[in-house]
């Protein structure tokens, strides 16, 4: 699945520059429904409402109700056919479980958390921006912050290795 590795490797440099310890690779496919501590799961799945408008969608877990997430999917519209298209929505999707909120008064090609116009139609972005990654770096900054000289261990997701599986009906 190149659309998916190209987002996750751009996103690994963002999390390396910020410090987030936060690393994504790539697993393969799965038929399972066992979903493990780090596991970021992509999912064909109906999204796509005249409502919301949106082609895929965040769902970020965290076993400790503490805020961090341990585990995801990233459920995405069966519409979406286009292999940049998909590398766009992970991009996307991973800046949220980055931190990241959507962007909706951006301007078109700054960050990875803009919307897409279409299932068809790309935006060129496969992973995150300037803005992007100065936006991860400076939570990350804030949270290291917040958490030093405390007796807490480092949050979860600060030292977290996420794996990225794709259930065979993705393709």
């Amino acid at each position: 699945m190149p659309a998916v590795k190209t987002a996750m490797d751009n996103w690994n440099v963002a999390a390396a520059e910020s410090g987030a310890n936060v690393h994504f690779s790539f697993k393969g496919l799965t038929d399972g429904e066992q979903i493990s501590q780090g596991d970021l799961i992509l999912i064909r799945q109906r999204v796509y409402s005249k409502k919301n408008r949106h082609l895929a969608r965040l769902e970020a877990h965290s076993l400790r109700s503490d805020q961090l997430i341990d585990w995801g999917l990233i459920l995405v519209d069966p519409r979406v056919k286009d292999r940049n298209v998909l590398t766009n929505i992970v991009a996307h999707e991973i800046g949220h479980s980055m931190g990241l909120l959507d962007c909706y008064h951006c301007e078109s090609g700054t960050t990875a958390m803009g919307l897409l116009k279409s299932a068809e139609e790309s935006n060129g972005i496969e992973g995150p921006t300037s803005c992007d990654r100065n936006s991860v770096l400076a939570a990350y900054q804030e949270l290291k912050h917040h958490f030093s000289g405390r007796r807490y261990h480092k949050p979860q997701s600060m030292r977290m290795m996420r794996k990225m599986m794709i259930r065979r009906s993705c393709l």
